[in-house]
């Protein structure tokens, strides 16, 4: 009698294991699935923003402004950056800016779902605490990951300027100097390394 109460007592235990083991496969197996939806939905785009040419058209000094670019970078995850190119102290002389050329301002990372605003200043720079740097002009991108695919909006001064346009032809128009530019959004291959704007160098 014992001996078969034992054995009864052990089958019932084998069955409620492998339920459970049945249960824990099947939770297992639904995680993963959701694990791997969600790797293939979350692939972000690499988006850059190129500086092809700027050209002054007039001098608002004699001899010529000095210039560089302020980058403000704001991301829908709360994660924002500032920076200059060239890196302060050093400045471009308008005469010398010619010369730039599929200069690359910007890169980042856009996740699905994702969006990022980039500024870029173009400012004038003087010599403190008697003058103050001064704003030139502005251009302004907005971009987003829709489903993988790069939406974007282009501003100058808070104007829009283009939907559907990747390159674009400004002209940087201010009290202290006129500058004609022309920028770029590009896509950055996957295997490329992100960079540091404090790795951005001059490459004239």
């Amino acid at each position: 009698m014992k001996r078969w109460l034992i054995l009864t007592a052990l089958l019932a235990s084998n069955s409620i294991l492998a339920a459970q083991t049945t249960v824990a496969d099947k939770t297992s197996a639904t995680s993963t699935a959701s694990a791997v939806k969600v790797d293939k939905t979350t692939k972000p785009l690499r988006p850059a923003i190129q500086l092809d040419s700027i050209t002054p058209q007039k001098k608002a000094e004699k001899g010529g402004n000095e210039i560089y670019v302020g980058m403000s970078e704001f991301n829908s995850n709360g994660k924002n950056r500032y920076y200059t190119i060239p890196q302060s102290p050093v400045y471009w002389p308008q005469k010398s800016v010619t010369q730039i050329s599929n200069f690359q301002l910007w890169q980042g990372k856009l996740p699905v779902g994702g969006a990022t605003e980039v500024i870029i200043s173009l400012i004038e720079k003087d010599t403190p605490p008697w003058k103050l740097d001064d704003l030139i002009s502005t251009v302004k991108i907005k971009m987003m990951n829709k489903d993988g695919k790069i939406r974007y909006e282009w501003y100058q001064d808070g104007k829009l300027v283009s939907t559907k346009n990747a390159k674009v032809t400004v002209l940087l128009k201010g009290s202290q100097g006129d500058y004609k530019a022309t920028l770029s959004l590009i896509m950055r291959d996957d295997t490329k390394a992100e960079r540091s704007p404090d790795t951005v160098m001059d490459k004239r």
